[in-house]
């Protein structure tokens, strides 16, 4: 089993619709809904593990993308399409739960792999162990994010 001391960092990314950018930078917005991801990024450790399996999955499948600056490795705590006119109330809420919570502190156990099947392609990731403190920060994001959740976005 992997084990990540600590994890690095908590982002959201924002995805309009094909154009991804980090929280910080000036999205491109393409619509008036956003699909966003709430992330938390390993520490290097666990993404040298990643980059060694995603190097093995590759091996098998060359066609498969490789992690690079544009394909990081990250633990997904939540995804939503939430009003583009709301992003900064969407940012201020997780700040709040930011300053209740720090997952950079936490201990993850990653557990084996997993794999979707999506058309030809697919996706793969590392399965992590939840815990009761990345249980309880999930929901309280959820519970953060939902005021400005709306139910489908579409391309612009």
């Amino acid at each position: 089993m992997l084990r990540s001391p600590r994890l690095a960092a908590i982002a959201l990314l924002v995805l309009t619709f094909g154009v991804s950018q980090a929280l910080g930078q000036e999205p491109k917005i393409a619509s008036d809904v956003t699909a966003i991801d709430v992330l938390l990024a390993p520490n290097d450790v666990m993404i040298d593990h990643a980059k060694a399996a995603n190097v093995r999955l590759r091996a098998d499948y060359p066609k498969g993308f490789e992690l690079d600056a544009t394909h990081n490795p990250h633990v997904t705590v939540i995804q939503r399409f939430v009003k583009t006119s709301d992003l900064d109330k969407v940012n201020a809420a997780i700040a709040k739960v930011l300053k209740e919570e720090n997952p950079t502190t936490w201990a993850l156990k990653a557990t084996g792999y997993y794999d979707i099947p999506i058309e030809k392609l697919g996706v793969a990731g590392i399965v992590i162990e939840p815990t009761k403190d990345l249980l309880r920060f999930q929901q309280k994001v959820i519970d953060a994010v939902a005021p400005f959740t709306v139910t489908t976005g579409k391309p612009g």
